[in-house]
């Protein structure tokens, strides 16, 4: 049913003679990214001086964590605002991604040109945008929790008997660290077609999307992620190029998840785990 390459190979012909506004879309959510980021990026540069990053570059990781600890501690006023900033560009990026997906998901229906009042009618949906993508991360974060007692566990386990290999022992920590987030790997990826089902379904609430998104998506995780995996060197690419090449990446790589969206849409339907009253509030 999976068919990844045929996808993918659709999505460049749905974009043949249609870039303009999915590159348009893109390079406006771009520019209000690297706005919303400039703030973080000015207080990364001003907090230290030249002769404080050169110190910091001759000194071990241990002493250079010890010195960024004690420096994000002076700034404890500047690190709350930086969070309000943060909280509120997420925000922003949530009603983003309804107004891009309107876009795609027209463009998917029908061989007709879009406009740009396709992003603008999307963006109109920016309360379902905001709840969906809070009770996502929400559900994130708690599956992101699991892996504090594993990791705290383990400290505790092995740190009498091995505190003589530093350099091995934080290694093994790190993969440790690694391998207990992957419960809430699964689980973003089970909740990847939350955005789609609200931009394409609005009287979706967003905690009924996550059971149909978990309902479509299961048993075909390992396709979805090794899809998105298959754009990797796309991405590597693009960061090579400063973005540059994101108006080109991106809009293939959404087009792509977006007929995704619908192959999974259509087997969950056709198998009956789905019905078409579902789709409602």
């Amino acid at each position: 049913m999976f068919d990844r390459q045929k996808y993918k190979d659709f999505a460049k012909i749905q974009l043949k003679g249609r870039w303009l506004i999915p590159v348009l879309v893109t390079f406006i959510t771009i520019i209000i990214a690297n706005i919303l980021s400039l703030p973080d990026t000015l207080r990364l540069y001003s907090s230290y001086t030249p002769e404080e990053i050169q110190e910091l570059l001759g000194l071990s990781l241990q002493e250079m964590i010890a010195v960024m600890t004690n420096k994000a501690q002076a700034n404890t006023g500047n690190s709350l605002i930086a969070l309000l900033l943060s909280i509120i560009s997420t925000l922003i990026q949530f009603v983003l991604i309804m107004g891009s997906l309107n876009v795609f998901l027209k463009m998917s229906r029908s061989p007709e040109p879009v406009t740009f009042s396709d992003f603008l009618e999307g963006l109109s949906n920016w309360r379902k945008g905001i709840t969906t993508g809070l009770w996502k991360i929400l559900w994130l974060f708690l599956w992101g929790l699991l892996s504090i007692p594993i990791v705290v566990g383990f400290t505790l386990i092995t740190a009498s008997f091995i505190s003589s290999l530093t350099k091995f022992y934080m290694l093994l920590l790190t993969v440790i660290f690694f391998i207990s987030f992957i419960p809430m790997f699964i689980k973003a990826v089970a909740y990847s077609q939350m955005f789609f089902l609200v931009a394409e379904y609005p009287d979706l609430t967003a905690r009924k999307a996550m059971k149909i998104s978990i309902l479509i998506t299961n048993g075909y995780k390992w396709e979805i992620t090794k899809t998105f995996f298959s754009f990797m060197g796309w991405f590597i690419l693009s960061i090579l190029t400063f973005g540059f090449l994101d108006l080109y990446v991106t809009p293939y790589y959404k087009m792509t998840m977006t007929n995704v969206f619908h192959a999974l849409m259509k087997n969950a339907l056709e198998k009956d785990m789905l019905k078409l009253e579902d789709l409602s509030e």
